[in-house]
């Protein structure tokens, strides 16, 4: 059984615009992504060290000339919400930031069918 192909996800946080996949269980950021560069007060600690890891390794880069940053390569986080956490510089519902680029559907919504299309699948096979 092959897996389905992931859409390509779109966030844009404060003039920040990203895209995204699922990939091998991950939420993917892609290269060319940007991200704030500020970070609010009261970030939660993982969501600061994951930040400063993309950066120290040189992943995010700061863009001297703008309040953003660029992500220079493809950016693995376990999930929605931490990916759009590390955009916006705070905690984030990425469920509901994240939307299907081309239909706007949130990722929440599109998980949701995906569940429900793998549910009706194996009922099917089961013949149930």
């Amino acid at each position: 059984c092959a897996l389905p192909i992931s859409p390509i996800f779109t966030a844009e946080i404060r003039g920040a615009k990203a895209r995204a996949v699922e990939r091998g269980g991950e939420f993917v950021v892609l290269a060319n992504s940007t991200a704030l560069k500020r970070e609010t007060p009261g970030i939660p600690q993982s969501v600061a060290d994951k930040r400063k890891l993309l950066i120290d390794t040189g992943v995010l880069v700061p863009d001297p000339n703008s309040e953003f940053c660029r992500f220079a390569q493809d950016a693995s986080f376990g999930s929605p919400s931490g990916a759009s956490a590390a955009i916006a510089g705070r905690a984030d519902r990425g469920p509901e930031t994240w939307r299907v680029e081309g239909d706007g559907r949130t990722y929440a919504a599109w998980r949701a069918g995906r569940i429900g299309e793998v549910g009706s699948s194996t009922a099917e096979e089961l013949g149930l």
